[in-house]
């Protein structure tokens, strides 16, 4: 783990917002600036493949728990081309880049938001995103103890499902 200062855009929610409204308003800046992804709020995640990527990001200080990320191996390999401005037939290495890209997005994502929960001001000690293959129906399995959670959609209809889990006695 390692410590930094938290810093949060000035245009994202200050915390009187509820933290759904703050994880989704930090989720969808990232992704449209970093990725060029566009999305919007969805009630369930349509048909998902049977395995997706899962990336998992623990953190804590002022307040701790973590934050898990999913979409489709489909899905995070296009969020890497996007990244790197490559296409996957181009690189002969392209293998688990899906992954690196989700595991950056969901890091981009924790400084802004543990900002915005916690204060400008608070030093957050933030993980290393942890990725990982998971079946679907363990994926959702886990999302179910969520504080709170969101699923979006991107334009080309991929879904994303993004959940924080803040432990008792921390109210961001």
């Amino acid at each position: 783990m390692s410590w930094r200062m938290c810093s949060a855009p000035e245009e994202i929610p200050m915390p009187t917002e509820s933290r759904c409204e703050t994880l989704f308003a930090v989720a969808a800046r990232v992704l449209e600036e970093a990725a060029f992804v566009l999305v919007e709020p969805i009630e369930e995640v349509p048909g998902w493949e049977d395995e997706l990527v899962e990336v998992e990001l623990r953190f804590s200080g002022a307040g701790q728990g973590w934050l898990l990320m999913a979409t489709s191996t489909r899905f995070a390999d296009r969020l890497a081309a996007e990244l790197l401005g490559l296409e996957p037939e181009d690189d002969a290495n392209w293998d688990g880049r899906g992954s690196d890209a989700l595991r950056e997005i969901l890091n981009m994502i924790v400084g802004p938001l543990m900002a915005v929960w916690f204060g400008e001001s608070a030093v957050c000690e933030i993980g290393i995103p942890e990725a990982r293959i998971v079946p679907k129906a363990l994926h959702l399995e886990k999302g179910r103890g969520a504080t709170c959670g969101m699923a979006v959609m991107a334009e080309d209809g991929e879904p994303i499902a993004v959940a924080a889990f803040v432990e008792e006695g921390c109210n961001p």
